[in-house]
């Protein structure tokens, strides 16, 4: 996780709609009544890196409900929840996940990590956002085709594509041509 303490408008903005959404949930509750939760069904999701997202590009194509009357409503809110819950802190402290992340904080409640992107689709859908706006990242995937150099304080590591290690150089004495190389870097 990264960050600073500075949060902005809009992430105000969606901790409050977090607010009120958990704050309906807990009132129907609390008046004896089941919570419904109703989301849009649509084709495409967001992928806008830009403000607020409405999914004005797709139409719904109908509504999903979940409630706490059958077990897999139960499940799905929970997960719902739970990933509510990270957002929530992730937004409070500025700071930026991956759905993977995600997944392995709670990997025993989170049996898969569809589920967690699910959760994320919905949460999006609920509040008018992209998961970029809840502060979800796509993770970088990077594909290396020679060996890698790492310098660490006065330490130069190497990582070895063939035999996929990593190994210490040394840096000290008079024929060493790797001191050339940290001074240069």
């Amino acid at each position: 996780m990264e960050g600073n303490r500075r949060t902005s408008k809009r992430h105000r903005d969606l901790i409050g709609k977090i607010r009120d959404f958990t704050r309906s949930l807990l009132r129907d509750l609390s008046q004896g009544r089941s919570p419904t939760i109703y989301i849009d069904n649509f084709r495409n999701y967001c992928t806008n890196l830009q403000a607020n997202c409405h999914c004005s590009s797709d139409l719904p194509k109908g509504k999903e409900i979940l409630t706490i009357k059958r077990e897999c409503g139960v499940r799905r809110i929970d997960v719902l929840l739970r990933v509510l819950l990270i957002v929530q802190q992730l937004l409070q402290e500025n700071k930026h996940v991956s759905k993977r992340d995600i997944y392995y904080m709670h990997p025993s409640v989170f049996s898969d990590q569809s589920i967690v992107d699910q959760a994320i689709n919905d949460i999006c859908i609920l509040l008018h956002c992209s998961r970029h706006n809840l502060n979800v990242v796509g993770i970088l995937v990077i594909y290396l085709s020679s060996n890698v150099y790492l310098v660490k304080g006065a330490c130069l590591m190497k990582y070895c594509m063939a035999l996929k290690t990593w190994f210490v150089l040394p840096t000290q004495g008079k024929d060493n041509h790797l001191n050339g190389m940290l001074n240069e870097w």
